[in-house]
């Protein structure tokens, strides 16, 4: 979190920043850490625009539009992946790249995805040996590579039982909610649902208030 803080300061203040992949198992709270950087940093000029991976496609003319506007802008490309054979990121490698008429300093990329190299890859999509197109393994690495392109990665690990308890402890203090026997019924809310996850952590708390609210 520290890291992509720095990042996007170094934005607001018109120096060197990165294009920027958060990867890490559903639930782990990339989509919240990009998101909770408009409320820390509006006031600075900060804009967030969400795309979802089906609109990588618009990414030339979305850029074109904010080029010339006074904010600074982080275009949010949530849960992006692409299947085998599935060309639609070269807008997205485009940008990426750094072409002189497709990046303005005023726009930065932050993309969020479980996959770490982005595009769907089988053992069986891997270059036979005895293929005849000599650059085959080019080919194939040239597709994997889109990941490589974001100048920050940040990884984003599994919870652990006990980090998952210390995120249910600290949300039900925010919402000044008081639960019996807390660990064995977050614990067993866990492990009947979705395992541990800041995502599952929330849900459990939403259980809970929705029972006292009752």
């Amino acid at each position: 979190l520290e890291r992509l803080q720095k990042n996007t300061l170094a934005f607001l203040k018109h120096k060197p920043a990165h294009h920027t992949l958060l990867y890490g198992p559903r639930g782990s709270g990339k989509s919240t850490a990009v998101r909770s950087l408009l409320k820390s940093y509006s006031q600075d000029g900060l804009r967030l625009i969400e795309l979802s991976a089906h609109d990588v496609l618009d990414l030339p003319e979305i850029i074109e539009l904010l080029r010339l506007r006074p904010h600074r802008y982080i275009v949010f490309i949530d849960d992006l992946s692409f299947e085998q054979g599935d060309n639609s990121y070269h807008p997205l490698k485009s940008l990426l790249e750094g072409s002189l008429t497709q990046r303005p300093d005023n726009v930065l990329i932050y993309a969020t995805s479980n996959r770490r190299h982005l595009v769907k890859e089988q053992f069986s999509d891997r270059p036979d040996p005895l293929n005849e197109d000599v650059h085959a393994w080019d080919t194939h690495n040239e597709r994997l590579a889109l990941s490589d392109r974001f100048g920050l990665t940040i990884t984003f690990p599994d919870a652990s039982q006990q980090g998952y308890l210390e995120i249910v402890k600290g949300l039900l203090q925010y919402e000044h909610l008081q639960v019996d026997k807390l660990e064995e019924a977050a614990i067993r809310f866990a492990e009947w649902g979705n395992g541990y996850s800041g995502r599952t952590a929330q849900q459990f708390i939403d259980s809970i208030g929705a029972l006292v609210e009752e």
